[in-house]
């Protein structure tokens, strides 16, 4: 009865393991403040965290597609999200930023680390260019 409860409970840890696990990782981005990587988990929408000791844990879900390309601005990580760019507080997660910029695929981002974003979108062939003081 022993083995069965100890076997019962090892399953129940490698699943939850599992819960939080890589699906087409897309981008990643280290988050200073907090000692963790952030990682665009294409396959399953979502943000995933990876602490400084490798536990794997769902940062936000309040992704549509994707998420593609991650940066750090300040208190917030900015995502790729079809076509839109979302923002979301480090410390809480919250959506604090949502601009749709009406592009197709929405993949690459970088910042000129004070207020503006550039956003390339694949199949458009274009770069856009956001302010996150107004998104616009």
């Amino acid at each position: 009865m022993k083995n069965v409860f100890l076997l019962c409970g090892l399953c129940l840890q490698l699943g939850a393991v599992s819960a939080q696990s890589y699906s087409s990782p897309e981008s990643v981005v280290y988050d200073a403040a907090n000692n963790r990587y952030l990682i665009s988990n294409n396959g399953n929408n979502r943000i995933l965290a990876r602490s400084a000791s490798g536990v794997l844990s769902i940062f936000t879900t309040n992704i549509s597609s994707g998420p593609h390309g991650l940066e750090i601005v300040g208190n917030t990580v900015y995502a790729c999200d079809g076509s839109s760019v979302k923002g979301f507080d480090l410390t809480t997660a919250a959506l604090v930023f949502n601009v749709n910029v009406g592009g197709t695929f929405l993949n690459g981002i970088c910042t000129d680390g004070i207020n503006t974003l550039f956003v390339t979108d694949f199949t458009a062939k274009k770069v856009y260019k956001i302010f996150i003081s107004t998104q616009v």
